[in-house]
């Protein structure tokens, strides 16, 4: 009984050192930086666009307080996470928040950007997302396996620095730009 509660007690001794470790590695780490550098898009215009003749020149909406607050939280959490950046910019797309039902349930609104006038200036190049029965082939004999954060799977593909500022997005308090692909955006994958 003795050398059980000893077993324990060094068990758990274990699992701290190890929570402690992970902890330290989450706060060190940032998920969304995985694979950034692997997956990188571009942006190209179409050959005949002219860049003096910009698409986007969009101005913020309106928000009340309670809206205008949780964008504030969202944009400096995106902030946090190095998502987005500051931008000067001359580009602007129109973000909004949708609130269909599936957002009604979960409590929250969903920003959307609106990259119409910027996907027509956009040259198309697809990037397909691989089969599933294709990855799950290469995944049969894999006996490790990691988790990546895939809740928002457009934040692991790192748009070209010469390209983010096409991204940009303005609401009442700033403009900001995406460091990675934004869901909207023409060349993200189909």
């Amino acid at each position: 009984m003795l050398s059980i509660l000893k077993q324990l007690k060094a068990l758990s001794v274990e699992n701290i050192l190890i929570g402690g470790v992970m902890k330290r590695l989450k706060e060190e780490h940032n998920p969304y930086d995985a694979l950034q550098k692997q997956h990188e898009v571009e942006l190209p215009y179409e050959p005949d666009f002219s860049k003096k003749n910009i698409p986007t020149k969009a101005k913020p909406i309106q928000m009340n307080k309670e809206l205008l607050s949780y964008c504030k939280n969202e944009i400096q959490d995106l902030l946090d996470k190095k998502l987005i950046r500051k931008s000067k910019s001359l580009w602007s797309c129109l973000p909004f928040y949708v609130q269909k039902q599936v957002e009604l349930e979960r409590g929250t609104s969903r920003l959307v950007i609106n990259y119409k006038p910027l996907n027509n200036a956009l040259r198309w190049i697809r990037y397909p997302i691989p089969n599933k029965k294709y990855l799950i082939q290469r995944l049969v004999k894999s006996k490790v396996f990691s988790k990546f954060d895939m809740k928002s799977r457009f934040w692991q593909i790192q748009i070209a620095e010469n390209d983010k500022y096409k991204t940009t997005l303005v609401v009442p308090f700033g403009h900001y730009e995406w460091n990675i692909m934004s869901f909207g955006l023409k060349n993200a994958p189909s």
